[in-house]
C-alpha cells in the first residue's frame, strides 16, 4: 500500500479489472421515482438490438428461401419461370 511517505518515483499503477462505465438512461426527479427531469436520447435498450438483429436474420433467411425456390423452379421447368431470358435465345436475326 502506497504512503504519503512513500517515494512518488516507486508508485506503479496496475490494472486490476475491465472498466465501468456508467450510461445514464434517465434522472427523475426523486430518488427512485417521480418525474423525469432529463433522458438519454441516444439510449437503445437490449430488447430494441435484440429485435433488430432478428429482424435481419429473418430478412436474409427469407431472402435465401425465396432463391432456393426460384432455382427449384428452374430447374424443374427448364426454363427461365420469369422468360426475361427468352429474348436471348431467339432464332431470329435482326
Amino acid at each position: 500500500m502506497f504512503k504519503a511517505t512513500d517515494d512518488i518515483s516507486q508508485l506503479v499503477l496496475i490494472e486490476i479489472g475491465p472498466r465501468f462505465v456508467m450510461n445514464p438512461i434517465k434522472s427523475f426527479e426523486g430518488s427512485m421515482g417521480g418525474e423525469a427531469l432529463w433522458q438519454n436520447e441516444k439510449y437503445v435498450g437490449p430488447s430494441k438490438i435484440r429485435s433488430k438483429k432478428y429482424e435481419s436474420f429473418h430478412r436474409k433467411r427469407t431472402d435465401k428461401q425465396l432463391a432456393k425456390h426460384y432455382k427449384d423452379a428452374v430447374e424443374k421447368e427448364g426454363k427461365d419461370p420469369d422468360g426475361y431470358l427468352d429474348a436471348a435465345f431467339d432464332d431470329e436475326s435482326d
